[in-house]
């Protein structure tokens, strides 16, 4: 028995989170309000979108399941964001609301030149058309950059087994291990990411290990290459960034920040004396060069996303952009940039964590405490704190004795606060 790849392990966990994530249960009154514009798919619109897709011969679709690749699957199928200005339309101006739609990934490798396909299938929640997506300009999608699969990960291990054979002997004298009628003392493998340097290119680097626990730890000191010839290879592309284009009023945004320095000014009730005080100092950015703040360098302490609106007392309406992060550089200034263009406001927040391995790794990794992201919160947008607009609040008064006083605005004939549903799991990753 072998130990799957970790790879392997870390994209079928990612999977299910976003299967869970999508798999909410969205209310009639969610959809039909103003934010169900931005809500994911629910149960019944993935099957609706799955069934139509199957329903299409056209397509001659299979299951994703099996030991080929050479065949047409669905891969993904998630909610599809509308475009920004029908959305703004909809939400400011009352104007009819954007077609609800789903993006559906099809990956087509039964044919002589396999290729991957964007689709939108709506409308929602009864689809009855299907449109391909076209590319972002310089983002073609080739057949080798696809995420590897589980029948993928099969023929790779047997591959590498085939092709190791003639060293099963050598692998006993050396370490005690082997791939072959290894029963208790088997050989496992790590394979590395990205696989290869350049677009198209479909190199593994195999690290072989002994497959106790912690086997990351228990290297054979064998790497093995291989240059795949099953269909397609994979190519892995690591990007840190994360995009939001970001419009909290309208679309004709800036960036600026605020920060705090020290002024000495005369004391305006005391001529003769100086007073030195902390005071408020805004910059704008107009390029987004400028606003491209460099590793290791300190942050102003107020990034804002400001509208030229204002509010009742003057101040421009904006949102204040918060990061908590603990990522250090990653790559040398200038290395590669990527060449982008917009005409929306975006932000560019980069996130991430540093772990330096150590003994207490094994055999679990634990990472108490640890939190990365970014918050947007209102600075000077609304005219007020817009919580006390919620229709459920709940004020609890405390007592100098006796139990404290619980103020409701909610109706008595409800019972209880409101309770999810109940959630199980039953250890696999098929249905409860």
């Amino acid at each position: 028995m072998r130990r799957e790849s970790p790879a392997l392990s870390w994209a079928v966990a990612a999977v299910l989170m976003l299967q869970t994530l999508a798999m909410a249960n969205h209310s009639p009154q969610t959809l039909g309000s103003q934010a169900g514009v931005f809500a994911d798919l629910s149960t019944e619109e993935l099957k609706a979108v799955r069934s139509f897709l199957w329903s299409r011969k056209d397509l001659r679709l299979e299951p994703s399941q099996g030991s080929t690749i050479a065949k047409n699957t669905v891969f993904l199928i998630e909610m599809l964001l509308p475009r920004k200005q029908q959305v703004l339309k909809f939400l400011d101006h009352g104007q009819r609301r954007p077609a609800r739609e789903a993006r559906a990934i099809i990956f087509f490798g039964a044919q002589e030149h396999p290729n991957i396909t964007e689709f939108a299938v709506g409308p929602l929640p009864r689809p009855h058309y299907l449109r391909t997506l076209p590319p972002r300009p310089g983002h073609q999608m080739s057949w080798t950059s696809r995420p590897i699969s589980s029948a993928e990960y099969v023929q790779l291990s047997h591959t590498l087994e085939e092709a190791t054979r003639p060293l099963h002997q050598f692998f006993l004298d050396t370490t005690g291990f082997s791939f072959q009628d290894c029963h208790t003392r088997c050989l496992t493998f790590t394979d590395v990411a990205p696989r290869g340097l350049a677009s198209g290119e479909r190199r593994t680097w195999f690290i072989l290990q002994r497959f106790v626990e912690g086997f990351f730890l228990h290297p054979t000191g064998l790497e093995w290459r291989t240059q795949c010839k099953m269909g397609g290879g994979v190519l892995w592309v690591l990007d840190p960034h994360s995009a939001s284009p970001f419009t909290p009023a309208g679309t004709k945004n800036s960036f600026q920040t605020l920060g705090m320095k020290l002024e000495n000014i005369t004391n305006p009730w005391s001529p003769e004396h100086r007073l030195v005080q902390p005071t408020l100092e805004q910059t704008g950015y107009s390029r987004e060069r400028q606003a491209a703040f460099r590793f290791g360098r300190t942050l102003p302490k107020y990034l804002l996303f400001t509208s030229p609106k204002e509010n009742r007392w003057g101040h421009q309406r904006s949102y204040w952009l918060q990061i908590h992060s603990m990522a250090e550089q990653v790559l040398p200034p200038g290395w590669q940039e990527e060449r982008a263009f917009t005409w929306d406001l975006v932000a560019w927040v980069t996130v991430g964590f540093l772990h330096i391995p150590h003994s207490e790794d094994i055999p679990n990794t634990a990472t108490p405490g640890n939190s990365v992201g970014f918050l947007l919160r209102p600075f000077n947008f609304f005219t007020e704190d817009p919580s006390v607009a919620s229709r459920d609040t709940v004020i609890v008064w405390p007592r100098d004795k006796g139990p404290n006083y619980v103020q409701r605005w909610i109706p008595e004939e409800g019972g209880d606060c409101w309770k999810p549903t109940p959630f199980s799991y039953n250890g696999t990753y098929r249905p409860v």
